[in-house]
């Protein structure tokens, strides 16, 4: 009983939903990620049933902080982000940010909705690796197409069996949402 009343503790202090397969303990941390919350939303993933990807059920918290159960429920969620053959996939909840890829293989992109704007699309470029900060998001962009003499790892990404993209790493201010280039630009392997 401890266990179980320590693992519900855990998953409340940190904002995970809780739901009644939260009290199981191996289920905690699925159920966090499954519910991701902040204190504005909680945002509940349901996987398409015959495509792959998710459409999120963004739910608003009101000013008493209610409890919103960790179930999508598309009427009496604020507003719904993603459509039947929109392979979304969530990444992270940040602040007003649902920041999500979107892949049915290896090579992707990164997308990020303003929730404060009924998940309005920000930025949707091609991107496998970002990283999010505290102000800004930093992602490296696919722009073109490798080659011998654009990309020093051409020959290794060849002999493995994949292609090689130019990328440029660029950066989204998460408050302005003006992006900027590094000056960092890459080549990465890709299939």
């Amino acid at each position: 009983m401890r266990n179980r009343l320590a693992a519900v503790f855990t998953g409340f202090v940190t904002g995970a939903c809780l739901t009644a397969a939260a009290f199981d303990p191996a289920r905690a941390e699925e159920t966090a990620q499954d519910c991701p919350r902040n204190a504005r939303y909680v945002v509940v993933a349901e996987a398409h049933a015959e495509a792959p990807g998710e459409r999120f059920a963004v739910f608003r918290i009101g000013k008493s902080r209610e409890f919103t159960p960790c179930r999508f429920d598309a009427a009496r969620a604020s507003f719904i982000v993603g459509k039947p053959g929109d392979p979304l996939w969530y990444s992270a909840l940040k602040d007003n940010l649902l920041i999500m890829t979107r892949s049915t293989g290896p090579d992707g992109d990164l997308v990020v909705v303003d929730l404060d704007r009924d998940g309005k699309t920000v930025l949707d470029v091609p991107a496998n690796s970002f990283d999010v900060g505290e102000t800004s998001l930093t992602y490296r962009e696919r722009t073109g197409v490798g080659s011998a003499a654009t990309c020093p790892e051409f020959a290794e990404h060849q002999a493995n069996g994949f292609g090689s993209a130019l990328t440029v790493e660029k950066t989204l201010d998460l408050r302005t949402f003006a992006t900027t280039e590094t000056g960092r630009t890459g080549c990465e392997a890709t299939q």
